[in-house]
């Protein structure tokens, strides 16, 4: 019934929503699941809702290749984590990745990087900072996009 909370047993949260996939059709879903709560030890560790819209996939390009889509969506954030969809004969679960900006990528490759006001100081190792140094285009475009200079400081 309506407002009805129920219990399934999973490891991850999606595999809360996984479980329903072999027995209920993928367009009835989010009408029967809105809300995943993910509890840990006692904890909320996270919630997901689930909606349905008709769009092309994350990832695929050509616009005849929309279909019903299911979004898994973090329920603070609202970003969408997974995509749900039919693709031939098989049920699709799509992690879907935000495309990382260019400080995002500087910060996992070891670079320490802070905006101060008119600029943006990226700090590595000599040998980081000098490699950086010889990727002049990625730096101009960087520059471009930032709408900043962006200044390389040795640690």
């Amino acid at each position: 019934g309506v407002g009805m909370i129920g219990v399934v047993h999973a490891s991850r949260p999606i595999e809360a929503v996984q479980r329903f996939l072999g027995r209920v059709d993928l367009g009835v879903i989010p009408q029967i699941v809105d809300t995943v709560i993910f509890i840990r030890a006692g904890e909320i560790e996270k919630v997901y809702s689930l909606s349905m819209t008709v769009k092309v996939p994350h990832g695929m390009r050509e616009r005849d290749l929309a279909r019903p889509v299911v979004e898994v969506r973090d329920f603070e954030t609202g970003r969408t984590e997974y995509e749900i969809y039919v693709f031939g004969e098989e049920t699709v679960v799509m992690p879907v990745k935000e495309p990382r900006g260019p400080l995002e990528v500087l910060e996992e490759q070891g670079y320490e990087v802070r905006e101060e006001n008119g600029y943006v100081l990226v700090r590595g190792s000599k040998r980081k900072i000098s490699k950086l140094k010889r990727r002049r285009k990625f730096l101009k475009s960087l520059e471009e996009r930032l709408g900043k200079p962006v200044v390389l400081e040795v640690k």
